[in-house]
């Protein structure tokens, strides 16, 4: 192995542990550092910044960047139980089973838009976002989700049912007598234990 090629790996590991370290530091969720390396990337190329665009390639990879889709969902309390909803559609993983209703974040919009968008797009109800609860990274057969969790103050509006069968408030002991998604479970699980 030549010196100059020593030099490029070593040039090439310092910048994907530069973005490491900036990661660790600016909490970003995994849609968020993939839009920074999607844009670090396209910056570096138009800087022909060799390294830079190898690092960022790198980690896409090595973090399923690629694969990974941020999900919002609600917790939202009325009289000390929370909503649940049994979804209609969706995969075997899915289908009839029970979750905290919510969606996709959509590019340019914040996760707090986007749980109040889902709510009104599903229930036809009004909900405020109030704060971040926990969040669940789960591998299905044909995606990887970052299912993250807000606590949500119900505004106004009827239930209407779109994307979902049937809807309950439960209190948080029972969450796991129902057959919940699977990446809903280990935030079901936080919420009975937390002091919500």
């Amino acid at each position: 192995m030549s010196e100059n090629h020593r030099l490029d790996d070593k040039a090439l590991e310092l910048e994907i542990e530069r973005i490491k370290i900036l990661f660790e530091k600016s909490n970003y969720n995994l849609e968020e550092k993939k839009w920074f390396l999607e844009a670090k990337m396209i910056s570096a190329q138009k800087d022909n910044d060799v390294f830079a665009v190898e690092a960022c390639k790198r980690l896409i990879k090595e973090l399923k960047l690629d694969k990974i889709t941020t999900v919002v969902a609600a917790l939202i309390e009325k009289d000390g139980k929370y909503l649940i909803a049994k979804r209609n559609h969706g995969n075997a993983d899915t289908v009839n089973k029970w979750e905290f209703p919510g969606g996709k974040v959509e590019i340019g919009e914040s996760e707090e838009e986007a749980i109040e968008r889902e709510i009104r797009e599903e229930f036809e109800m009004e909900v405020k976002a109030i704060k971040f609860v926990n969040n669940c990274i789960w591998e299905y057969p044909e995606r990887i989700i970052d299912l993250r969790l807000y606590e949500c103050k119900y505004i106004a509006g009827d239930f209407h049912l779109h994307d979902h069968s049937e809807y309950r408030y439960v209190e948080k002991k029972d969450f796991l007598s129902y057959t919940m998604c699977p990446a809903d479970i280990p935030l079901a699980k936080y919420v009975k234990e937390s002091q919500l």
